[in-house]
């Protein structure tokens, strides 16, 4: 019989598996939608795209086999991210999106988390 701690370590995994599919796909369709179109844009744009929403997407995807090191790519991702933002335009960016989208890694590292502690009480 799975304990209260093997339980919500099995919730965080499907809830992380679930979102971060639902966020894969949203990202896939709003870049495809605004189209991938480099020139004209500058470094610094460059250099956000590379985190969010690539690396926010390989988090999520390293995530399913590797919970602690995609959910670390993916909040770690979202940081730099927020920070490139906040230097380039003086504003924290706003728009739940930029919220929303990496909470899945969070999900995904805590997971991890309580994989290593069960693992742990067990020996």
């Amino acid at each position: 019989m799975a304990t209260n701690a093997e339980k919500f370590r099995n919730f965080l995994e499907i809830a992380a598996r679930l979102s971060s599919v639902a966020v894969i796909i949203l990202i896939t369709a709003l870049t495809a939608d605004r189209g991938l179109r480099f020139e004209g844009m500058s470094v610094m744009a460059i250099v956000m795209f590379i985190f969010f929403p690539v690396g926010i997407v390989v988090g999520m995807v390293l995530g399913w086999t590797r919970p602690i090191l995609g959910g670390s790519i993916t909040i770690i991702c979202a940081l730099i991210y927020y920070t490139l933002y906040i230097i380039q335009n003086g504003v924290i960016p706003l728009g739940e999106t930029f919220y929303v989208f990496p909470a899945p890694g969070g999900a995904f590292l805590l997971k991890g988390i309580a994989d290593v502690m069960i693992s742990n009480q067990s020996k």
